[in-house]
Formats: structure tokens, sequence, C-alpha cells
């Protein structure tokens, strides 16, 4: 899998959810051997939702980093991607020694 610089909070979240999804692969090899159907199906379910997760991210790191003027509008109307966006550089900034901002 190629790697990419992590330049932004945006690109922080994405590199953290490809590293949930990785441990996750992990998870559900270790519950597929223990042959419980019901965990493993739920397993299943969250790699499935970190999948989902990373793609959005993807998606919304590309759209401000291109269009940032959509990008804008789109968190005026949806105001949990502001708070998203707000948190990410909060824990961006931590993870670079930084302190929290918001």
């Amino acid at each position: 899998m190629k790697s990419y610089p992590i330049k932004s909070e945006l690109d922080f979240l994405v590199a953290r959810a490809v590293a949930e999804r990785a441990e996750m692969e992990t998870l559900l090899a270790g519950i597929r051997s223990e042959g419980d159907y019901w965990r493993e199906r739920a397993a299943a379910k969250l790699a499935a939702f970190l999948d989902l997760e990373a793609e959005f991210l993807s998606r919304l790191a590309e759209l401000k980093s291109d269009y940032p003027e959509l990008a804008a509008a789109l968190e005026d109307r949806k105001r949990y991607l502001a708070a998203l966006v707000s948190e990410a550089r909060a824990m961006y900034a931590l993870s670079q020694g930084g302190a929290k901002t918001t």
C-alpha cells in the first residue's frame, strides 16, 4: 500500500482510519479462528464501517484540498463536518507535539 505524507488534519484522520482498519483485520482473524458466528459477523460489520469511514474522510480531505469553497459551503450546511474538522485539527496538533487548538 502506498503511503502519503500527512500534511493536514484530515490526512491525519484518514491515516488513523486506515490504521484502525488494519488493527480490525488482526482482530477479525482471531475471532474467525474461534468459530463464533455472531462475533465474527459483528466484527465484519465493524470492519466494513471502518472501510466506509476511511473512504468518507478521504473524499472530505480531497474536497477541502481541491474545492475549498465547496467544502466550506458543505460545512455550513452540515455542522457536524465543521465539528469533525475542528476535532481533527486539535488531534493533529497534539500528535505534532503542539497545544490543542479549536
